[in-house]
């Protein structure tokens, strides 16, 4: 932390954070209170531990794991995307959420905050070490509402149904009838 003391890089985080959530508030990305105040609130910074507070709080992907090329395969998505995808979603207090692509866990923890107590977020990834990094990061940030299991999200996750809110956070190339 640079010699930096717990409360200043609190404060630095709320900072960046709210100034973030200003931009996608100025953009339109994000237009309704509860989806700007779940995105003041959810510490995006827990959720990519291994980058400097500027970088968690920048208006850009951040990448977690990247294939043999180089290339991301799994990343935390933009913010003012992530905002604009809250937007169409709109998820209530209550419903169950199925995500497909649990990345850092930041969007679950996003929608389970959205959902509140009596909702339920599952989230699926095919990826191990992206399922237990997004649990860990959940746990990080307090979030027991989100389950994330290791499963292909084409095939869904009947267990948990009915979902009436699905997020497709990763590539979809198509969709099953």
């Amino acid at each position: 932390m640079n010699g930096d003391t717990v409360e200043e890089t609190y404060t630095a985080a709320e900072r960046l954070r709210d100034s973030l959530v200003d931009q996608a508030v100025t953009e339109g990305r994000v237009r309704t209170p509860r989806i700007e105040k779940a995105m003041r609130t959810v510490p995006r910074h827990l959720f990519a531990p291994e980058v400097p507070l500027e970088e968690a709080y920048a208006n850009r992907t951040v990448s977690i794991k990247n294939g043999d090329d180089g290339a991301s395969i799994s990343c935390a998505s933009q913010p003012s995307v992530i905002g604009l995808m809250l937007e169409q979603l709109q998820v209530q207090p209550g419903e169950s959420v199925l995500e497909l692509g649990a990345g850092t866990g930041y969007n679950a923890a996003l929608l389970a905050h959205l959902t509140g107590a009596d909702g339920r977020v599952v989230t699926l990834d095919v990826d191990d070490d992206i399922v237990e990094g997004a649990h860990s990061n959940l746990a990080t940030a307090g979030f027991s509402n989100v389950e994330v299991i290791l499963r292909d999200g084409a095939v869904g996750h009947a267990d948990g149904a009915p979902y009436p809110k699905i997020v497709d956070t990763v590539g979809a190339h198509g969709i099953a009838r």
